[in-house]
């Protein structure tokens, strides 16, 4: 599976032209194609709109209309040494847009129900779905937000899993959260040490903190 990871138009004015007199044809077919091509933009659009809703079908958690507790911010540069109270994220992606970024209009919390961590779920520039974590304890002078996206829609039944380690006050510890599809009810995740740990799925989500990179996730699907 393809992945990015990492830790942290304008609309021209309208222009309306008169005709009198004998170029009344001429206005008429003019309207007439305006029309067309905005029944035909609208029905493109909508389409469009329908096709991605179904690909993301399997992600209800990106309905969610509850409140994400990460601000957008214009600017995600804080000056050196400015410690804050808690994470953002840009409104806008970097220069290069990158397929595997999380749009983040679509950004939702999701309930894991760790306490020690938050997670939220997003789609990604390239049609694929993203992860993004944030352990509840500043990374340094500024919080750092862990995240993974794949980067096609081809990837959607994958999910997305991200691992945030190397944090102060917390050595060896690793924190690891993913998303999944509705039809994966928990993951079976390979300890460090070999053995392995279930951990069930909740919001399209699940969450784990342990000692040690793990080994490996397997999914295992609702009633397995």
């Amino acid at each position: 599976m393809t992945a990015t990871k990492g830790v942290l138009m304008h609309r021209a004015q309208g222009i309306v032209r008169g005709f009198a007199g004998p170029y009344w044809i001429a206005a008429l077919a003019v309207t007439v194609a305006v029309v067309l091509t905005a029944v035909f933009l609208t029905e493109k659009g909508s389409t469009a709109r329908a096709t991605e809703a179904s690909e993301y079908a399997a992600y209800p958690a990106l309905e969610s209309d509850a409140p994400t507790g990460l601000p957008l911010v214009s600017s995600h540069n804080p000056s050196p040494g400015t410690a804050t109270s808690g994470p953002t994220w840009p409104m806008e992606a970097p220069n290069v847009i990158q397929p595997g970024w999380p749009v983040a209009s679509s950004i939702r919390a999701v309930a894991t129900g760790t306490q020690s961590e938050s997670t939220w779920i997003a789609k990604s520039m390239g049609g694929g779905i993203c992860v993004l974590l944030w352990v509840h304890q500043p990374s340094g002078s500024v919080p750092g937000i862990g995240y993974s996206c794949s980067t096609s829609s081809t990837e959607l039944g994958s999910g997305a899993t991200t691992e945030v380690s190397q944090l102060p006050g917390s050595p060896g510890r690793v924190f690891v959260a993913g998303v999944v599809p509705s039809s994966v009810g928990s993951m079976k995740v390979t300890l460090a040490d070999g053995s392995t740990r279930t951990v069930a799925v909740t919001d399209n989500s699940w969450a784990l903190e342990t000692e040690g990179e793990p080994q490996g996730y397997q999914a295992i699907s609702v009633g397995g």
